[in-house]
């Protein structure tokens, strides 16, 4: 326990000083006398026992009314805050062909984010970023500790928003540049993809390399059915969503070879279930020994100080003013 306002302690203290003065000198002229005038209704022979009793009461109400003017505050519960912590970077391709719908009946791009979103609510205390990309890239969530906010971002992400094409050694860059110079126990880049390197201006194996100077390991994810053929949803007539057929590769070699380099691993997943354990393998793979910092959530009490009071106070009131009330004669 605490208290917020601890000088109302003092205040106590210094009234019980006042007192222990006031009655030494012989100032303290009847006994119901409490420093709370109001309370001192009636007049009470002070060698009774009602008088003793409402009295004691009284001093009993004015050191409640204190304590709630201390604010006491009761420690309830922990958090636990991890010391030692990775940068992660999901890099995330959304391009046309993510629209495949060979994922047990589903997107690929619907399930690699359903996955992503679930990873990142398993990694508390990580700061981890998104990068988009498709003939293009862009920073879509700078590392953050604000994981709602970045799901919020990952549920946004959707093909179409950049031009298609598949630009996997620019997007290894963009990620690059948003981490280095960072101080950090671990660095890491999930790449998330289903095609061909066919654009961007950097080649994916001069990019690995830099990551791999730079200390960063990139695990790569090759998204996608074996079937050389893939149907799509797409936009027809009056934006109503027909089925479509054509070609979807995936470059697994690529993918492995950027794993290797940065010391990662490549994984393939042709279904939701494999996506959700591929991510549980890099959650395994990039735990950390953490430090543990507890504190506790301090929650206010003196509401039910003062309830206590409020009832005291109604007693003191009934048992001089009903029970104890002495008539003159």
């Amino acid at each position: 326990m605490r208290f917020a306002n601890p000088w109302a302690i003092l205040l106590v203290l210094f009234l019980l000083a006042l007192w222990y003065l006031a009655r030494k000198k012989g100032r303290v002229a009847r006994p119901g006398f409490v420093p709370v005038g109001f309370l001192s209704v009636v007049h009470l022979d002070g060698r009774d026992v009602p008088s003793r009793l409402i009295r004691a009461l009284k001093h009993l109400l004015l050191v409640l009314l204190l304590f709630a003017l201390a604010r006491p505050q009761w420690g309830k519960g922990y958090r636990t805050v991890t010391g030692k912590v990775a940068d992660i970077m999901l890099v995330l391709d959304i391009s046309g062909s993510m629209l495949a719908m060979d994922m047990g009946g589903r997107s690929r791009i619907e399930v690699a984010k359903d996955s992503a979103k679930r990873f990142v609510d398993g990694r508390e205390g990580d700061r981890i970023g998104l990068v988009l990309f498709a003939s293009k890239t862009f920073l879509q969530c700078p590392l953050t500790l604000d994981h709602d906010v970045l799901k919020r971002l990952i549920d946004e992400a959707k093909v179409g928003m950049i031009p298609d094409g598949t630009a996997i050694g620019s997007a290894i860059a963009t990620a690059i540049r948003h981490m280095q110079g960072i101080k950090s126990d671990s660095k890491v880049i999930v790449l998330i993809t289903d095609g061909v390197n066919n654009a961007g201006k950097i080649d994916p194996i001069t990019a690995s390399e830099l990551a791999k100077k730079l200390g960063i390991r990139i695990y790569t994810i090759g998204v996608g059915s074996d079937n050389p053929i893939a149907t799509f949803a797409v936009s027809g007539p009056f934006g109503l969503k027909q089925l479509a057929q054509g070609s979807a590769q995936l470059d697994e070699e690529l993918l492995k070879r950027i794993a290797q380099i940065t010391g990662g691993r490549y994984f393939r997943v042709r279904d939701p279930v494999g996506m959700k354990r591929v991510f549980e393998d890099i959650d395994r793979m990039e735990k950390h020994e953490i430090k543990v910092k507890r504190f506790y959530v301090f929650r206010d009490v003196f509401p039910k100080v003062l309830k206590v009071s409020l009832v005291l106070l109604v007693l003191v009131v009934l048992l001089e003013d009903l029970v104890f009330l002495t008539v003159p004669q």
